[in-house]
């Protein structure tokens, strides 16, 4: 019954926010799936613990750019893709989760065995984009990868007082980079 309830597009906004506190799982992931879910309903279920139901909440349209930017809190690089690729996803919500995320990643395990590739790709993207902070990038600036060094020293975001370090570099492509 509760089923049908939350894939009917039909189902008032109100029924839907008192069954997004369900613990089924399935019930959560068909209401961030829902045509019907609102932006409120979004805002008030968007702590998720599921991933599946942070994926759907910005393929919803009706996840707009003020949820989509609270999302980014939740979510980790992971589900990045989710979150810039719908089409209300507004320049303001890619440079803020940019931002996050890379800053959020800073640190990153060097005991670790293996390393995401795809993670260090996503962090060059972001060192790279003009979009980026010049306090993020400031606070990688010491990457143990030093072609996020480069990445950090050319970018015209960097200020210059990290530009500098940069330019006395143990590596040579990064210390000639400026």
């Amino acid at each position: 019954m509760r089923q049908a309830v939350v894939e009917n597009p039909n189902t008032p906004p109100s029924v839907l926010q008192q069954l997004a506190k369900s613990k089924s799982i399935s019930l959560r992931r068909q209401i961030a799936n829902n045509s019907a879910t609102t932006p409120k309903v979004f805002l008030n279920t968007i702590e998720d613990e599921d991933d599946t139901v942070l994926n759907l909440i910005p393929l919803n349209p009706n996840a707009t750019a003020p949820v989509l930017k609270e999302l980014i809190q939740y979510c980790d690089f992971h589900n990045f893709k989710f979150i810039l690729s719908p089409p209300n996803c507004t320049l303001e919500v890619k440079k803020r989760a940019l931002n996050s995320w890379a800053d959020k990643k800073s640190k990153i395990n060097t005991n670790s065995i293996q390393i995401d590739k795809n993670y260090i790709l996503f962090r060059l993207a972001v060192f790279f984009s003009p979009h980026a902070e010049p306090a993020v990038l400031a606070s990688n600036a010491r990457s143990i990868f030093w072609i996020e060094r480069y990445a950090i020293a050319i970018n015209p975001n960097t200020p210059q007082s990290i530009r500098e370090i940069l330019s006395r570099d143990s590596n040579v492509i990064v210390r000639n980079a400026n």
